[in-house]
This record gives structure tokens, C-alpha cells and sequence, in this order.
């Protein structure tokens, strides 16, 4: 009798340690140049690509893992990437991370933000310090 309790407390673990890994969420939304709305990113996304936004949520946490990796971004420059989130409000978080280009325009960051309660989007907004050097995403869910 002992054995079998054992056993059932052993599987009732597993399944509950499954349970939490499938409830993490990766989606990835493409970067492009042009217009944007807060509840929706990018809105012209008929033109070129130059990148990837990458989200990675877990259940009962706020705290995301993301990451950029671009592409034909101009050579050796540095961009400064900002997080919009929307649902409740409109919220940017300005300048979370970083990254400088190689010679063909190419990067990839990986950092973390905070999702807002109350928000259920989120797109990243990446630029040249302050010129109009601008590659915006379209949105990822968050806090799911």
C-alpha cells in the first residue's frame, strides 16, 4: 500500500511538471520599416522584412524572455530597442537592451521585460539613437 501511495505521489508530481512546461509560450512577429499603432505594431507589413521579435512567456509569470535578431539593418550601428505593451493602456518601456549590427546588418539580443498587468500585447520598437532609422514588430501575446 505504501508502494502504490509512493507511486501516485511520484506520477501526480510528473503530470504537474508537465503540465507547467506546456503552458510556456513562444511566438515570434517579423520587423518592419513604416507607420505603427500601439494595439497593433507594425501596420504596413506588405514591405521587406528585416527581422524577427521573439517572445517566450511562462504561465504565472510576468516576466518575459525575448530576443531580437535582425537583418539587413544598415552596418555597424547601434539600436536601442523599446517594448510597447497594450490591452488595459498603452505602456512603453524605453531602451530595455541594445545591440550593434555586424558588417551585413545582422544582430541578435536576447533580454528580458516585464509584462504589465492588464496588458495582452506586446511589439518591440527598434532604433538608431534618433534618427529615422526604424524597424517595428507586429504583436506577440503576453500574459496568457
Amino acid at each position: 500500500m505504501k508502494r502504490l501511495f509512493a507511486l501516485g505521489v511520484l506520477v501526480g508530481s510528473l503530470v504537474i511538471g508537465v503540465t507547467n512546461v506546456g503552458a510556456a509560450g513562444t511566438v515570434s512577429a517579423h520587423l518592419y520599416r513604416g507607420h505603427s499603432s500601439c494595439s497593433t505594431g507594425a501596420t504596413d507589413t506588405t514591405g521587406a522584412r528585416y527581422g524577427t521579435f521573439t517572445a517566450t512567456t511562462h504561465s504565472g509569470s510576468q516576466v518575459v524572455n525575448a530576443s531580437i535578431t535582425t537583418d539587413n539593418l544598415a552596418s555597424f550601428r547601434t539600436y536601442n530597442v523599446s517594448i510597447y505593451e497594450f490591452g488595459h493602456s498603452c505602456i512603453l518601456s524605453q531602451n530595455v537592451t541594445s545591440f550593434t549590427t555586424d558588417g551585413g546588418g545582422k544582430a541578435i539580443v536576447h533580454f528580458q521585460f516585464w509584462a504589465h498587468s492588464g496588458e495582452h500585447t506586446a511589439w518591440a520598437w527598434i532604433q538608431h539613437g534618433t534618427t529615422n532609422d526604424i524597424v517595428k514588430s507586429t504583436i506577440v501575446p503576453i500574459n496568457n
